[in-house]
Formats: structure tokens, sequence, C-alpha cells
């Protein structure tokens, strides 16, 4: 089960995956101020509360966010 705060996603689909990209040390397309506090507080949810929802760009959810058995960001799409 996912989660977000008052009913629509917290993150996009492009929000998370500049998530992912910083964590590979890729570069963000959308995120560039302050990726590495972003990324710590999103890590540091996902840890306490599990999945979060994410959404296109009308705030419908398309996907998650959740930490694998390592501790490492996972990106998927709902199916």
């Amino acid at each position: 089960m996912t989660t977000n705060l008052g009913g629509t996603p917290i993150l996009d689909w492009q929000q998370a995956s500049d998530l992912v990209a910083y964590q590979e040390g890729r570069p963000a397309a959308r995120l560039h101020t302050d990726v590495d506090s972003i990324y710590a507080a999103i890590q540091q949810r996902l840890g306490k509360h599990g999945p979060l929802d994410v959404g296109d760009d009308e705030g419908r959810v398309i996907g998650s966010l959740r930490l694998d058995e390592e501790g490492q960001l996972r990106l998927e799409r709902n199916t």
C-alpha cells in the first residue's frame, strides 16, 4: 500500500526519476536545488512510512517510489 498527503501525490514521475538519478550519480532533469536534502528527507520518510504514490502532471497516481531491501530508491509504474 502506498500513501500520499491530502489525496494527491506529492511527487510527480519526473521528480521521482530525478531522485533515482541523483542516487545513481546521474544529473537530475527538474530538481536542481538542494537535491541532497530532498533525497535524504524522502529516503527517511520511505523508511518510516513505506512507499509514496507518484503522479502524472495532472495529479493522477501512476506509480510508486519505495525503498528496496538495500535501502535504495526504486520507482515503479502501476500496471
